[in-house]
Parts: structure tokens; C-alpha cells; sequence
């Protein structure tokens, strides 16, 4: 599969309320390598504290990775800013010599 690399591939866990099915659905995604996972089949007639037991036993599993932004500049992984791709003090460093478009500065 040949995919962008700003785009991520995750697979979704499967089993419903079967907590067999679930570990079983996420040990074969595993063993796939995702860039990260899901979990799938909720909204079809679950009560909550069903949902709540599926998460919770989901979190138990233990995943080989863990997606985590870093700064594009310096890969702080803290105080990241989403929609520029850089941390706080790289922002604010790039804000102040004015080289980030459409960014003033207000008040720091």
C-alpha cells in the first residue's frame, strides 16, 4: 500500500461485546503493523457501561507503538502546536522574526 506521508493507516478492532473476539481482532492487527489503531462497533444497541468494559479491556492490551507529534524543527514532543507543526518555542521564535504567514504578534 503506497500512501502520503503526512497520512496515516490504522486498523479498527472488531468482536462487539465478545471480549475474545476483540483481544483475538487486535492480536491479528498487530501483528500487521499499523500506524495506529481504532476501536470499531460501538452505536449498535451497547449500553454504556458495555462501552465503558470494551475500552477498558482494550487499554489492557499493549501496543508495540504509541503515535506522538514532535516539532518539524527541533522534535520537541510538548507544548506542540497542531496546525503550524511546530512546538510553542519554535513558534513563538519564528512569530517574533515574523516568518510564519498571517501570524502577528498580539501579546506574549
Amino acid at each position: 500500500i503506497s500512501k502520503n506521508k503526512k497520512q496515516l493507516l490504522f486498523g479498527i478492532i472488531q468482536g462487539g461485546i465478545f471480549p475474545d473476539l476483540r483481544k483475538k481482532s487486535a492480536n491479528d492487527l498487530l501483528k500487521l503493523n499499523f500506524d495506529g489503531y481504532s476501536i470499531g462497533g460501538f452505536g449498535l444497541g451497547e449500553t454504556i457501561g458495555e462501552e465503558f468494559k470494551i475500552v477498558k479491556q482494550i487499554n489492557g492490551l499493549k501496543f508495540s507503538t504509541q503515535y506522538r507529534n514532535r516539532c518539524n524543527l527541533c522534535g520537541r514532543p510538548r507544548g506542540y502546536l497542531r496546525l503550524f507543526g511546530l512546538c510553542r518555542l519554535c513558534f513563538r521564535e519564528l512569530a517574533n522574526k515574523g516568518e510564519l504567514p498571517g501570524v502577528r504578534k498580539a501579546s506574549w
